[in-house]
């Protein structure tokens, strides 16, 4: 029997709790690889009835739908011993979140190998993955196992803010203090590094401080537009969009179905907001009442109204920051450059924070959403194959 030809290349993965994406460096640049056509891959996972199980955005239009049969933000339990998930669909089977996770990266391979961006030239085997700055051992090792169950040989793990300023940093020739200011989707992370960079694959990274707030996200941001709107929802038509106990004639699974069709709508609102001064959201046969009445939604939202609503969440992640500089001894003017990470740091108003602030323009070279992802590639490609193979 011949043995499968493995391919030359390494994934680069950004593992995240909301969203996670994934690179490959070729040619001379990093790539980012759509899956399942989009950049960024849910990190959310399903187990049908029939016990199939689904990952990605299949699995996050379930979240509100059945969410005792949908997992997100796993990340949050990695190495948690105690973390146990039974599915319906899969009754007496038990799923750790390194099991969970495992899932999510095996639909990053997958991905990677059916989206033909880069002829692999072989089965993709080879991956750096990214964790955050303050995993302990027990986290890592739980990661590596996660990767090693999906299909791969984990090469490297690399901290979050390190591949981030490698991504950034292939044109800095001298040493550099970085904040990186990471926005994802649930969790908010600040990091500090001194980078004494030639080339990025010879750069020498230091995390000099870590601190961050692990409930404050982007999903905090689409929970502010949801509150506007079912604020006003309530007010037209009496219906509390948010009080499961409220006995209002509507069963708990429609409001369940309503509360999905706002989160997706307030996602767009929230993206539409970040290019628009306002945005218009419709959500045409949103709910019935008891009378069998029809309601829909159809409101405008400003970028102010929206701002208004997430400002102090944002002066949250200033405080982050200040306490970083603080925990570095550091002052605002030792930073050399402020990196954004996380598709949350698109919204103008955390840029306007970040900018008062350290009194500079963030650097905006390459969309923040994939930028670990694409450092991470670039450390793989670095690294190299492992010599044996």
């Amino acid at each position: 029997m011949v043995k499968p030809k493995n391919s030359p290349y390494i994934v680069g993965i950004d593992l995240g709790t909301s969203n996670s994406t994934a690179a490959i460096y070729a040619k001379g640049q990093s790539e980012v690889i759509s899956i399942d056509g989009k950049s960024m891959l849910p990190s959310v996972v399903h187990v049908r009835d029939s016990g199939e199980i689904v990952v990605g955005q299949p699995a996050k239009s379930q979240l509100l739908i059945d969410p005792d049969n949908t997992v997100a933000s796993v990340k949050r339990e990695i190495g948690n011993s105690s973390y146990e998930k039974e599915f319906k669909g899969q009754p007496g089977k038990l799923y750790t979140a390194t099991d969970l996770s495992a899932e999510i990266l095996a639909k990053i391979r997958s991905g990677v190998d059916q989206a033909g961006v880069v002829d692999l030239r072989g089965s993709l085997r080879y991956a750096v993955i990214c964790i955050p700055a303050n995993f302990d051992d027990v986290k890592k090792q739980a990661t590596l196992e996660a990767g090693r169950l999906a299909g791969f040989e984990v090469i490297r793990l690399l901290e979050e803010p390190v591949a981030a300023s490698i991504a950034y940093a292939l044109e800095a020739k001298r040493d550099q203090k970085i904040l990186v200011y990471d926005l994802g989707g649930g969790t908010f992370d600040v990091s500090i590094l001194n980078v004494d960079s030639t080339e990025a694959e010879e750069s020498d990274f230091k995390v000099l401080a870590k601190e961050g707030i692990p409930d404050l996200g982007g999903d905090d941001f689409d929970l502010a537009i949801m509150n506007i709107v079912a604020e006003d929802f309530e007010k037209k038509s009496g219906i509390s969009l948010f009080d499961l106990k409220k006995d209002q004639g509507i069963n708990r699974k429609a409001l369940r179905q309503a509360q999905q069709k706002l989160k997706e709508a307030a996602e767009n609102v929230k993206l539409e907001l970040s290019e628009a001064d306002s945005s218009e959201i419709i959500v045409p046969n949103f709910i019935k009442d008891e009378s069998g009445t029809v309601h829909n939604i159809e409101m405008e939202i400003s970028r102010e109204q929206f701002q208004e609503s997430i400002y102090d969440l944002l002066m949250k992640t200033r405080a982050t920051m200040e306490k970083a500089l603080e925990s570095a001894s550091l002052s605002i003017e030792d930073i050399s450059r402020i990196i954004l990470v996380g598709g949350s740091t698109r919204v103008p108003l955390v840029r306007e924070v970040v900018t008062s602030m350290f009194d500079k323009e963030p650097y905006c070279d390459m969309d923040p959403a994939t930028a670990v992802a694409r450092g991470a590639a670039i450390m793989g490609a670095a690294l190299g194959v492992p010599a044996d193979d």
